[in-house]
């Protein structure tokens, strides 16, 4: 619907029509100069209202959505938490403990994601390759939960951050057995690690929420640290 001038249009297509249609977007572009191609002069930006979001008319439930953050012009804006049918995308910036939150988490994902891919994803293979990748995660997941455990975070996140803590340390061991004979073929492994794994994305998003960080693939779909 154009909110200016009222006029409503519909139309329906067989494209797609087994997708998932999972995310709904807010596009605002900038537009170029006919002479040289350069963009024009981005404009100031203030806040923005949503209200009554809905899914199929059912009303959306703040547990089950993620937010993306959007940079321009060396600011942040992000959506408020959503309260009353309502949010806002508003200016916004990282706070001391998420930029903490962010060093922390980056190497730990970045060495899961590779080994996921080595040992969960279609082309899963054994080798000593693959074992050096769990030695590199259980590093990486004792680094993490240490550094949870020692940084002063929020008292609203301080639960998280504990039971994160706990969570990675499980995963570790769990990661661990990946280096035993024939863990590959192992499906009690790979149930173990993924449920597991899916356990601490769930309470890393909760945590990213706690700490006003973008959540966008973190929530149930993803399995890697947060």
């Amino acid at each position: 619907m154009d909110a200016s001038s009222g006029m409503r249009k519909s139309f329906r297509t067989r494209d797609d029509s087994h997708g998932a249609f999972n995310l709904a977007e807010w596009l605002q572009e900038d537009p170029t100069k006919d002479s040289d191609g350069a963009p024009e002069p981005y404009p100031q930006l203030g806040s923005v209202r949503f209200t009554h979001p809905a899914v199929n008319g059912t009303p959306t439930r703040y547990a089950t959505v993620d937010s993306q953050w959007m940079s321009v012009n060396s600011r942040d804006f992000a959506p408020t938490p959503l309260s009353h049918s309502t949010f806002i995308v508003t200016p916004t910036a990282l706070t001391t403990a998420g930029s903490r939150y962010l060093k922390l988490v980056s190497d730990t994902n970045r060495t899961q994601s590779a080994f996921e891919q080595a040992t969960l994803g279609h082309t899963a293979t054994a080798g000593s390759s693959v074992q050096a990748q769990a030695r590199a995660v259980v590093r990486g997941l004792t680094g993490y939960s240490q550094g949870l455990a020692h940084a002063n975070w929020p008292q609203a996140a301080e639960p998280s951050a504990r039971r994160l803590t706990t969570q990675a340390d499980a995963l570790s061991r769990v990661v661990e057995a990946a280096e035993k004979p024939l863990w590959v073929d192992n499906h009690d492994w790979r149930d173990r690690y993924q449920v597991a794994a899916l356990a601490m994305s769930r309470t890393a998003h909760r945590l990213r929420r706690l700490l006003h960080l973008p959540e966008i693939g973190t929530a149930a779909q993803s399995a890697n640290a947060g």
